[in-house]
């Protein structure tokens, strides 16, 4: 019996300065990925943190970040167990392994925890690899992913966790690189299917991707409209508490579902008055395409009503070489992507 190969995880941390001796962590983001695919699983861990110390201009320059924002985060010591039980037994992937180590093994030590060797299985460096397997002009993340053509348009500033979701994608094109005579298996399953897909297919599956990357960060957002916890026990709330609140739920309901209706509009006016909205749905919980959103989507947004989405109208599969996913789809009249309301 050959044991299960260890999680893959993308690490980044931003910091107050550039050598460890005299410098804190300011912000840590880890996140679990396919490494055949580079998509996120849905775990994450990320955190920022009060490093009690001024940051250097040249460091607030890469990252946005000063002290003033930080006063209100927790110490390291506060989250290094829950960050070492996220690690545990993991495959870590770094860009520039020596750099975001040194700085982890001396907070650590602050707190008398062994060093990051003791709780993880291995480390791949994936900037070592790639000035080993390619030559750049270049060699920093952003660089790295605009040859493989992999998306950063998000990234306005260097950010821990959005580091990490970059570094998920280009690293199965750095193994590729690295071992450019291994064929994953589902790049031959797929080779017929890429001849046979249009540029349209290409497309929507593309934005399927991206709008299904977002959902797991939708419940923060809403946590900024509705000031009470979604999901609290109200069967004992009186009368008051609750139509209050029934009434801001109705207001921000109305207010979400016109702006709905607004870009739905738009889509269609750019799609030949053909919504894509119920297509990349099921995109996303497709069987087959390689990642379970449907399970990270009900422990996000548990109110979420997935049914209309679930039909097997379309086959999606994953092509790591072209870094895109390629559908074959037929029409399903289904409603737009919205909670369920009593």
């Amino acid at each position: 019996m050959t044991n299960p190969s260890p999680r893959h995880i993308a690490l980044d941390t931003e910091t107050t300065g550039f050598g460890a001796k005299a410098n804190k962590i300011i912000e840590i983001g880890a996140l679990e990925f396919d490494p055949e695919t580079g998509m996120p699983t849905g775990k994450t861990f990320h955190t920022r943190l009060n490093p009690n110390m001024e940051i250097h201009p040249r460091a607030t320059a890469v990252h946005g970040m000063k002290l003033k924002d930080l006063q209100h985060e927790p110490l390291f010591s506060h989250v290094a167990e829950d960050f070492l039980n996220f690690i545990q037994g993991s495959h870590l992937v770094i860009h520039n392994a020596p750099f975001d180590v040194s700085f982890l093994d001396s907070e650590l030590s602050r707190v008398n925890a062994k060093p990051l060797a003791h709780s993880i299985a291995s480390i791949t460096d994936t900037l070592k690899m790639v000035k080993t397997h390619l030559s750049l002009e270049s060699y920093n993340l952003d660089s790295v992913a605009d040859h493989f053509g992999v998306d950063r348009s998000s990234r306005q500033k260097h950010g821990a966790l959005i580091d990490c979701e970059i570094l998920a994608m280009v690293y199965p094109h750095v193994q590729r690189a690295a071992n450019p005579n291994k064929e994953t298996r589902k790049e031959v399953d797929l080779k017929a299917l890429t001849s046979q897909s249009s540029q349209e297919q290409i497309e929507l599956a593309k934005i399927a991707k991206s709008v299904i990357c977002q959902m797991s960060s939708v419940k923060d957002g809403i946590k900024e409209l509705i000031p009470f916890d979604l999901g609290e026990n109200i069967d004992s709330m009186g009368l008051d508490t609750a139509a209050s609140r029934q009434i801001l739920l109705a207001g921000i309901t109305s207010m979400i579902e016109k702006e709905q209706k607004r870009y739905t509009e738009r889509v269609r006016s750019l799609t030949n008055q053909k919504s894509m909205t119920s297509d990349v749905c099921t995109v996303a919980f497709s069987e087959r395409n390689g990642v379970n959103w449907e399970a990270i989507v009900k422990e996000k947004l548990p109110d979420l009503d997935t049914k209309p989405y679930e039909k097997k109208t379309l086959i999606m599969k994953i092509i790591p070489s072209a870094n895109v996913i390629v559908a074959e789809a037929t029409q399903s009249e289904v409603s737009p992507l919205k909670p369920n309301r009593p």
